[in-house]
């Protein structure tokens, strides 16, 4: 069998279950409510109503295949790469320059159901000496008091929104505590990585519906009211121009933040699909989640997420062929052939070379990379003068037009903050706090390529497969807006790769092994 029963149904479990169910079937008519008094769009709150009735499959399945904390953290996995936020969209008073000061993520739910049954399972004491030591966590801390130091420089009205993205980072360390405690063995892995096929699986369909029919939302039944097929959109976009609206996006809010969502676990999926050969099952599924992820990512056309994307792929079989000779030679000529077209597709006219380097941009006539390296040097701009502690957090757009000094004076006409994160956090923050959040995600990378060193292969492919798909991910930053929503994301496997890393004893018996993910 692909999934193997367990004897933990017991009272408790079902009385919690059905807790569960209970309250996602009344949050799913509170939400449809809303929507129809229009305190919420219509739209958000069907797309919440349905994303709520998939995540409440997925629960009462992990719930038949396994015990009510691995259920959850899958639920938890499939919530982080759904993007459906609770946003007041209609009540202006809790809006700045259009962002929601007041969002709930329908991760923070699965995550206060965890903090509670943990709270209440928590009969014996344990000791967090370790944790509390643990070097990445307290790079985030520091991390995170500097940002708040920094709001020190914004302005009043900007504050409020500065103290909602501090709820952000606080939410986000929160989920690293809980996961670098709570994951105890591969039982927890394989219920994210349910989680997360579920997920990605519907992103990339919707993507598919949305190529074939036009419509613009999370599914077809939201509506849409485009008068072309995404089909003849994605031709054009290729050609001569571009058409971000109207390229897939699945549930999320752009295409790029779909090829991010997507490219965190592409690489897990093929690494175990292609090299774990104990269970024949789920290799198909793995691969079958792949294929269809990887379809998705080209029809999205984000230059960020393929190029990432192809990058961390890349790593990947190159430190994989490292163990196996036979594949060795063969992965390193692909690359290098590949290397070899890409460099002429590139210096040509060609649609792939189009869509990278085309005079689409509505920031700079020159084209996309030219409008790039304008908000660079904007950004290094706001750097120079206040390298310390930044301009303030949330103060970028509002002092865009005083350091924008570029030829095209973008900020003029659609002012807009530079589409770097690394960029951005030293810009409002200060170097400091880059400094800080660079030494987080080296420390997290470095714990990767540790972890997939070790003796047991399910653990070294789930180890390379999160760094993987991390590296993907924090190069797509480098070409990225909005760093609150894209950290979220990716904090489900920089826990998992630290919960290995802490406990590497409980992920080396060859009989969790074989019941884990493929039993």
């Amino acid at each position: 069998m692909l999934f193997k029963k367990t004897s933990k149904f017991d009272s408790p479990v079902y009385g919690r279950l059905g807790f569960i169910a209970i309250a996602l079937i009344l949050s799913s008519m509170m939400l449809a409510a809303l929507g129809f008094i229009g305190l919420m769009t219509t739209e958000s709150a069907v797309k919440w109503v349905v994303m709520i009735a998939a995540g409440f499959a997925l629960l009462a399945f992990l719930f038949i295949v396994d015990d009510h904390k691995s259920a959850l953290m899958g639920l938890l996995a499939f919530s982080t790469l759904t993007s459906v936020d609770i946003g007041l969209t209609n009540v202006q008073k809790f809006h700045y320059h259009g962002n929601p000061s007041l969002v709930i993520s329908l991760s923070d739910v699965f995550l206060i159901i965890l903090y509670f049954l943990w709270v209440l399972e928590s009969h014996e004491k344990r000791s967090y000496k370790a944790t509390c030591k643990f070097l990445p966590l307290i790079l985030f801390i520091i991390f995170i008091i500097w940002s708040g130091i920094s709001i020190l420089n914004s302005t009043a009205d900007i504050r409020p929104w500065a103290f909602y993205r501090m709820v952000g980072y606080l939410r986000l360390l929160l989920l690293f505590w809980y996961l670098i405690n709570n994951i105890q063995s591969f039982n927890h892995i394989r219920a994210i990585l349910i989680g997360a096929v579920v997920a990605v699986s519907l992103q990339a369909s919707q993507g598919l519906i949305q190529m074939g029919t036009g419509h613009m939302v999370s599914l077809p039944l939201l509506g849409g009211n485009t008068e072309e097929s995404s089909r003849d959109v994605i031709k054009r976009s290729i050609g001569t121009q571009d058409s971000s609206d109207q390229r897939i996006r699945g549930s999320t809010n752009q295409p790029n933040s779909l090829a991010r969502l997507l490219g965190l676990y592409i690489p897990i999926f093929i690494f175990i699909g292609i090299f774990h050969k104990q269970n024949p099952m789920m290799r198909l599924i793995l691969s079958g989640a792949a294929i269809l992820a990887l379809i998705a990512v080209g029809l999205t056309l984000s230059r960020s997420g393929w190029i990432s994307l192809y990058i961390g792929l890349a790593i990947g079989f190159i430190l994989i062929a490292r163990h196996y000779r036979k594949m060795g030679v063969f992965v390193l000529s692909a690359i290098l052939v590949q290397l070899i077209i890409l460099g002429p597709l590139l210096a040509t006219d060609n649609p792939i070379s189009r869509r990278i380097f085309s005079a689409d941009s509505a920031l700079d006539y020159r084209g996309t990379a030219y409008d790039r390296i304008s908000q660079f040097q904007v950004a290094l701009n706001y750097i120079k003068d206040k390298p310390i502690l930044g301009v303030g957090m949330g103060m970028y757009a509002k002092l865009l037009r005083k350091y924008d000094n570029s030829i095209s004076q973008f900020s003029s006409r659609n002012p807009v903050a530079v589409h770097n994160v690394y960029l951005y956090f030293a810009a409002e923050n200060g170097i400091p706090a880059l400094i800080f959040i660079l030494a987080f995600f080296i420390s997290i990378l470095y714990i990767g390529f540790k972890s997939a060193k070790h003796a047991n292969l399910l653990t070294k492919l789930v180890a390379l497969g999160f760094t993987m798909g991390l590296i993907s991910n924090l190069i797509a930053l480098a070409y990225t807006l909005y760093p609150l929503e894209t950290l979220r994301s990716i904090w489900i496997p920089i826990g998992a790769l630290c919960a290995i890393y802490l406990n590497p004893h409980l992920f080396v018996s060859k009989q969790l092994d074989d019941q884990s993910i493929s039993s």
